[in-house]
């Protein structure tokens, strides 16, 4: 029986691991960035209905909701991610976990515990610019980024592992080849 090479991962959580994990989170994993186009484009869509029925005030009404509310969200987003690495103290950054890949085993471990996860049961793993994103459940993913790889022959072997473990249409890329 051939055996499989063991990775391990070194999280250590700072503001950019941070920044970088909750826009993937938002926009790409959960697809908000279709709610911020569609968003405008069904306001100035009911501006321009309003404006053919005679109603200009609305229709101005409208047009300013189509250009606000996308501007809006994305500056309490911001705010809230600086309000959030501010209460965390992640301005510093500080070493949050420890994941191990080994014969098809993976564990997370902490100070406090150790927690396993099984392939069959991930959500989801994604390759995202220098990031790994294991979703355990939908809510729940670890942050393995690729300078935190500590055991392991590469980056790129760790990939082709994943996705060869992950169930089938579980594992996506987000990085160009």
């Amino acid at each position: 029986m051939e055996k499989t090479e063991t990775f391990r991962f070194k999280t250590n959580m700072d503001e950019k691991t941070f920044r970088d994990f909750a826009f993937f989170n938002s926009f790409l994993s959960r697809g908000r960035w279709k709610s911020l186009a569609l968003f405008p484009v069904a306001m100035a869509g009911m501006g321009l209905l309003n404006l053919k029925t005679g109603s200009p005030f609305l229709f101005k009404l409208f047009l300013v909701l189509a250009a606000a509310g996308p501007v809006l969200y994305i500056l309490f987003f911001k705010i809230t991610l600086k309000n959030q690495i501010k209460a965390n103290n992640l301005k510093e950054g500080r070493l949050v976990y420890t994941a191990l890949f080994r014969d098809g085993l993976i564990e997370i471990a902490n100070d406090h515990e150790k927690q396993p996860v099984e392939w069959e049961n991930i959500y989801r793993i994604y390759r995202y610019k220098d990031y790994f994103y294991l979703y355990a459940t939908l809510t729940h993913a670890f942050i393995l980024p690729a300078k935190g790889l500590i055991e392991g022959s590469s980056i790129e072997n760790f990939w082709k592992f994943a996705k060869q473990m992950a169930p089938e249409g579980r594992s996506k890329s987000y990085k160009k080849a």
